[in-house]
């Protein structure tokens, strides 16, 4: 063989280790996402992937590069993780794991969702943070996301890395059967719906003074919840906010209040005293649904000034 031919066989040689080392992964479409190791996974449409290069680690969006692979287009298939992104459904909601083309997997309870049921839970980038998992929302605010410990008396914390927490979270102690008394701190302004849905043994609920939001079935299913003064700023109780309430006996409302809606206070059964902070006229201004109260023999108080 002569030098020239022994040249061409060295180069090409060279270059398929080089081209070998770097395992280039090329990624036809929004949808594929390519498992470049056990525990990292990222996709991005027609671009080629360095593996072990740009990738998200668990709990380090620091180390995907946001001129190759942005973070939140990187569809993470482990949902206790960061970031929960697919481009084709960016539009409307991260809180939940792609794992094929057609079905979505619920980040609350494992269930394979359709993702259009979902559209009002908000973008959410979680972190841990003792026995709360702390969100960060699409509206730029900090929430207490959602609670994982089992005390009987739980503070919602009101700071996290300096910042201000300003909401509690969708479903943040869904059917915690521990849970008898919460405190809600001043500052915290929105209380997300679903937030104390089930919570059984749930006997007092210790709630800000001023709201802007108050969610949907908030207290749902609380047996054991006997009194409750809904915050200023409310305006509206709406689906089922206080169904199946068994033990409520007394409630506060604020003089704001425009609608009482659809199954508010339904199964209510012991509701003996409502205590409204506005006048009568302001009582028969309210739009009360039909079976919002329908289960309660209750006393109205008008213009009550009390606590």
């Amino acid at each position: 063989m002569n030098k020239k031919g022994a040249l061409i066989i060295c180069f090409i040689t060279i270059f398929s280790m080089v081209f070998s080392s770097c395992q280039l992964i090329s990624i036809p479409n929004n949808d594929q996402v390519v498992e470049l190791d056990k525990d990292s996974h990222s996709g991005h449409a027609d671009v080629e992937v360095n593996s072990g290069e740009n990738v998200l680690e668990e709990n380090d969006i620091s180390l995907v590069d946001d001129s190759d692979i942005p973070a939140d287009e990187v569809t993470d298939w482990d949902k206790d993780e960061d970031t929960y992104r697919d481009d084709e459904y960016d539009d409307w909601d991260d809180s939940v794991t792609d794992w094929d083309d057609d079905e979505y997997i619920d980040w609350y309870d494992d269930e394979i969702v359709d993702p259009d049921d979902y559209e009002e839970i908000p973008w959410v980038i979680t972190y841990e943070y003792g026995d709360w998992t702390m969100g960060y929302t699409e509206d730029g605010n900090w929430s207490a996301w959602k609670y994982h410990g089992n005390d009987e008396t739980v503070t919602i914390p009101t700071t996290y890395n300096g910042e201000p927490v300003k909401e509690v979270g969708v479903w943040a102690f869904w059917d915690n059967k521990d849970l008898k008394h919460v405190i809600i701190p001043e500052g915290i302004t929105v209380i997300n719906e679903n937030c104390f849905m089930g919570c059984e043994n749930l006997e007092t609920a210790e709630l800000p003074s001023h709201v802007d939001f108050f969610g949907d079935q908030l207290f749902s299913d609380c047996s054991s919840l006997k009194r409750c003064v809904v915050p200023d700023g409310v305006t509206e109780l709406d689906y089922r906010q206080f169904s199946d309430c068994t033990s409520l006996e007394e409630v506060v409302l604020p003089s704001g209040m425009t609608l009482i809606g659809e199954a508010a206070f339904v199964h209510c059964y012991n509701l003996k005293t409502i205590y409204f902070r506005g006048s009568e006229a302001d009582w028969k201004a309210i739009e009360i649904y039909n079976n919002a109260l329908s289960d309660s023999n209750y006393t109205l108080v008008l213009n009550y000034d009390g606590d």
